[in-house]
């Protein structure tokens, strides 16, 4: 096995994080693209629900360790969605999620009759893709919303514009002050040290969150406590079951070491939720795809990342070939599960 970083302390686990079922090494290699911290990581693979995660892993203690001075995906609002769309693309995006999501009133905010047109015809067509702005939360289901790992709180800001009670947890203390001075709440710190209170919220999201956690079944319970029965949990996490993580392998943007500590498949999410009580659904999704063969690709031929420019002809690539490939069940660049609590 290849050793992890000597500066980070690690700990041997051998069984799944989601079922506790016992795994083997998968790939092997893995570096830190993103950041640069040194050292190599093995990642291993769940006999049952094919989910990833390092062996040897860091241990909690070393979290800090885990986000050096130049990790900023949590300060930056960049592709978050969150801002009241505009134009041909945004006048669609309202329409949809007015007729799919029952966002009422939104279709009047379009700005250009064609959109309205065009999302009123295809809307079914486009759900999926307009519905990741509200994190496929229903228009019905306004109330109390907790975002976990909400960033800056572009996210929940959106939503409050909307009409939703929101509240945020993130653990980057700038990226929470930036989410204070919008005027959020924001918890400050992990969910396992919140007293959140029990029954409250309506609908609890994470965007790129769960990967993070040391102890996900753990996290799960927590917040199955804090939800109203009835209430939404919607989370979306890297897929390691998907085409960029088949093709690239260690090389793959989204493994991320040391940062992602787990993996999870779609069936881990069934496996880690339906115990809780949660009607599960999930699907995958190629949203991401774009971004991640990029990134990926650049790992794989430089040995970095933001190597390959973003031109017109690869966007057109991977726009062409991700739909090809959204027909495939499985193979998206995204899992998000959808779990409702009984």
């Amino acid at each position: 096995m290849i050793a992890a970083s000597s500066a980070i302390e690690t700990e041997i686990i051998t069984l799944c994080p989601a079922c506790s079922q016992p795994g083997a090494l998968a790939l092997s290699g893995g570096r830190d693209y993103v950041c640069g911290l040194p050292g190599e990581w093995s990642f291993w693979q769940c006999s049952a629900c094919r989910s990833l995660w390092p062996n040897p892993r860091p241990v909690e203690r070393a979290l800090a360790l885990l986000y050096p001075s130049n990790y900023v995906f949590t300060r930056t609002d960049e592709n978050s969605d969150s801002a009241f769309p505009s134009g041909l693309a945004g006048s669609v995006k309202l329409a949809v999620l007015q007729r799919q999501y029952s966002y009422e009133s939104l279709e009047t905010g379009a700005d250009h009759p064609l959109g309205r047109w065009f999302g009123r015809i295809f809307g079914k067509l486009l759900r999926h893709k307009a519905g990741y702005a509200v994190r496929y939360l229903p228009g019905q289901a306004h109330g109390k919303l907790l975002d976990v790992g909400c960033g800056t709180g572009a996210f929940i800001h959106w939503m409050q514009r909307l009409g939703c009670e929101v509240e945020g947890i993130e653990v980057d203390p700038v990226a929470a002050q930036r989410a204070v001075d919008r005027g959020l709440t924001v918890h400050r710190g992990r969910v396992e040290d919140i007293a959140l209170q029990p029954n409250y919220f309506d609908a609890i999201t994470m965007t790129h969150v769960a990967e993070h956690f040391f102890q996900p079944r753990k996290i799960f319970e927590i917040l199955q406590r804090s939800l109203k029965p009835g209430g939404l949990l919607v989370s979306v996490s890297p897929n390691p079951s998907g085409i960029s993580r088949r093709i690239f392998q260690n090389k793959w943007y989204a493994l991320d070491p040391p940062r992602h500590l787990f993996l999870p498949t779609a069936a881990a999410y069934h496996r880690m939720l339906e115990p809780l009580g949660f009607a599960v659904s999930t699907r995958t999704s190629m949203r991401r795809f774009h971004w991640d063969f990029k990134e990926s690709a650049s790992i794989a031929m430089t040995g970095r990342v933001g190597a390959i420019d973003d031109s017109r002809m690869l966007r057109l690539l991977t726009r062409i070939s991700g739909g090809l490939l959204s027909f495939l069940p499985g193979v998206g660049e995204e899992v998000i599960c959808y779990a409702r609590k009984r």
